[in-house]
């Protein structure tokens, strides 16, 4: 049973209780990000090029155009001062921190960019908010995951039903960005499943990290 703190505000429904079990996973999803990095660091592996080639030949003009441009940084951040503007009118600021929190994740995935260094597919020769042209893992990808996670955080933490509807469109929407950005020639498979994981094991510190903690919902 979930019991509301002193202010009368519930902690955040479906969040681990403590650091414990989170930093197990955070250290098994990034530990694949890293195995990903050491297999990709020469020629792509044949599954990767495999795959490439089918979306360059299937994927929408409009889906990749559209992968390219809601994943942006600019765009991304649009929203996320949108949603710092709608926590700061909130009962509490915490869920502001939330938020920033989000944003850095931009961090360690140029981090992992800058450690790898994976070139990008012949199609795709994107030059990066911060200037990074690797291609691994997806930035864009990264983003949505957040965002999306985000997003269910502060606004759908309420019933289990709203909850995973929520989850679902905005793993969907992740999913389009991801299939867009391999469509587009931008990124290869393993660069957008590295984003996907990158993502997940972020949003486990947030979640992990607000615990029990009151996130400025309305009453």
């Amino acid at each position: 049973m979930i019991e509301a703190d002193a202010d009368g505000a519930a902690p955040i429904a479906g969040a681990p209780t403590g650091w414990g079990d989170a930093a197990i996973a955070i250290g098994i999803l990034m530990g694949v990000v890293l195995g990903l990095g050491w297999l990709v660091r020469g020629a792509p592996p044949s599954f990767d090029v495999a795959i490439s080639a089918v979306l360059l030949r299937t994927c929408p003009g409009w889906l990749s155009t559209s992968a390219e441009f809601v994943g942006s940084l600019p765009v991304v951040i649009a929203i996320y001062v949108a949603l710092g503007a709608i926590t700061v009118m909130r009962p509490t600021g915490r869920s502001l921190l939330v938020v920033v929190a989000a944003l850095a994740v931009e961090v360690p995935v140029e981090v992992l960019k800058v450690v790898f260094d994976r070139a990008r597919p012949l199609a795709g020769q994107e030059i990066e908010a911060f200037g990074s042209t690797a291609s691994f893992p997806s930035g864009h990808v990264v983003r949505l995951v957040v965002l999306g996670g985000l997003i269910v955080l502060l606004f759908f933490s309420g019933s289990n039903r709203s909850r995973l509807a929520a989850t679902a469109v905005a793993g969907i929407v992740a999913g389009l960005v991801a299939v867009g950005r391999i469509g587009a020639g931008a990124h290869w498979p393993t660069d957008v499943l590295a984003g996907i994981l990158v993502g997940v094991a972020w949003l486990i510190a947030i979640t992990s990290w607000t615990a029990g903690v009151r996130v400025g919902r309305p009453h």
